[in-house]
């Protein structure tokens, strides 16, 4: 009998010394993978990569295998995590690209930086500026001679690992009309797909440009022509500085394309070149006389991000 007590007696013990300890490896469900390289954003929009190498019920330790660096993060700041399966070991010996959201033209629909400003300026003549108000969404204006001409707003979400969408819509001002009726000279939108990483992505993109009728020595009875196009773009980094673009547009109603390839020099967090040549090809009899069958055109453009 007084055996039974005494088993009894220290059952409940250790049930209560269990139940002081919500800390113990009972309850911690872990929420990383040993061993395993994973790519995590922060509230303060820094990004870490590494291996974890060891977890607790608040942090998470990361290490870099080829310099042994460790990182402790504290689980509740962290906003974004990409899982290994596709991810681009680069970013091991490169770090994060600074500047992959834009490639020449064309920019990409990875996340912007919340409360950040950023331009793509081509010839030093074409500006883009971009103002994120958060992560996700921007106001975008374009600049030509340091005029405004464009004036819109994007949008970039991240839907899985390594898969991005993106879309912007934006009117185009006419700057030469001295006439408040016509002020409006065009219209767009556009959709974004980008798949990959910072350092190795493709995006692919479409949608509608609207321009004044008068371009076009048909007239279609409205007072704008709208025009499909698609687009698409490459990007590969090689090494810490360089980085390898590709470039294409086409409307097919006016069967014109556009074609360019480039290459990034990232001199720093917030500046970068490109430095490349475009074709252009123009089948299609309009007012704009751009009926050459190639036009090389070399290209040079800066990227810069502000705080």
């Amino acid at each position: 009998m007084k055996k039974s007590v005494y088993i009894f007696l220290l059952f409940l013990f250790s049930t209560a010394a269990h139940a002081q300890s919500p800390g113990d490896s009972a309850t911690f469900e872990p929420q990383y993978k040993r061993g395993i390289n994973y790519t995590l954003k922060t509230r303060n929009g820094e990004i870490f990569s590494g291996f974890v190498k060891n977890e607790t019920k608040d942090y998470v330790t990361l290490e870099n295998r080829i310099t042994h660096e460790t990182i402790e993060l504290k689980k509740s700041e962290i906003i974004r995590i990409n899982h290994a399966k596709d991810y681009d070991s680069s970013v091991e010996l490169l770090g994060e690209n600074p500047h992959a959201k834009s490639y020449m033209f064309l920019s990409s629909a990875f996340e912007f930086e919340e409360n950040k400003a950023s331009t793509n300026s081509h010839w030093l003549l074409l500006e883009n500026i971009d103002y994120a108000f958060t992560d996700n969404w921007a106001i975008s204006l374009n600049t030509l001679a340091f005029y405004p001409v464009t004036i819109g707003i994007k949008c970039a979400y991240q839907i899985s690992d390594n898969n991005y969408l993106g879309a912007n819509i934006f009117g185009i001002g006419d700057i030469t009309s001295g006439s408040s009726s016509s002020l409006l000279f065009g219209y767009g939108a556009q959709a974004k797909f980008t798949k990959g990483s910072s350092n190795k992505n493709i995006t692919l993109s479409g949608g509608v440009l609207g321009l004044n009728a008068e371009l076009f020595y048909v007239s279609p009875g409205s007072p704008f022509v709208n025009l499909v196009f698609l687009s698409g773009a490459y990007c590969k980094r090689f090494s810490k500085n360089v980085a390898f673009n590709l470039e294409g547009w086409y409307l097919p109603e006016v069967k014109t394309g556009l074609g360019g390839i480039g290459f990034k020099f990232i001199g720093d967090e917030t500046t970068c070149w490109t430095v490349g040549c475009y074709a252009l090809t123009n089948n299609y009899d309009n007012s704009l006389k751009l009926n050459l069958k190639t036009l090389p055109i070399p290209y040079f453009g800066v990227s810069r991000k502000f705080n």
